[in-house]
């Protein structure tokens, strides 16, 4: 029964190492994140990323010009080594007309 045991283990051990390699080649492409008044911190990266560091969609937070604030929420697309601010995001109850 010790060597079954042993067996499982180490299957379960490679079933799990396996779907960790899966989950690390397919990179997280949309974050949200939180605007600070000198920066954005995404959800998934605790690390305040700077405004300059930053894009920002033209019609972003609605107008020809981004119209963010802080302490908006948005949604944020990761592009090779940069962010960009796609849009500022509500939770859907409060925009959505019934």
């Amino acid at each position: 029964m010790g060597q079954e045991r042993s067996n499982g283990i180490g299957y379960l051990a490679s079933v799990i190492d396996s779907r960790m390699r899966e989950r690390q080649d397919m990179p997280l492409v949309l974050d949200l994140a939180e605007v600070l008044g000198d920066g954005i911190l995404p959800d998934t990266f605790k690390k305040v990323i700077p405004l300059r560091d930053c894009m920002a969609c033209r019609g972003a937070g609605g107008g020809s010009q981004p119209q963010i604030s802080p302490g908006d929420r948005v949604l944020i697309g990761w592009v090779q080594d940069g962010v960009v601010v796609i849009d500022v995001i509500a939770r859907a109850q409060n925009i959505i007309k019934r």
